[in-house]
């Protein structure tokens, strides 16, 4: 059930958005897959977890900036 929810989420986001911003939404479902087994499963936040998130997190505002800026300048 929560694997069909993603992809109806997704199909409807890419009706409506851009592409760039729909793929960069993509890119932090890891994120939101982390953070939800932490807060419902109990599951530990490792160090190694936290910096994937920041990693992850980062990439994404990378992107965006960089969209923004591309945006502007055309």
């Amino acid at each position: 059930m929560g694997t069909a929810i993603a992809y109806w989420a997704t199909a409807t986001a890419s009706r409506h958005l851009p592409a760039v911003t729909t793929s960069l939404g993509l890119l932090a479902t890891p994120v939101v897959s982390v953070i939800t087994a932490t807060l419902w499963l109990g599951e530990p936040l490792t160090l190694s977890l936290i910096i994937a998130i920041v990693l992850v997190l980062g990439g994404v505002a990378i992107g965006s900036t960089a969209t923004d800026r591309a945006a502007r300048h055309s």
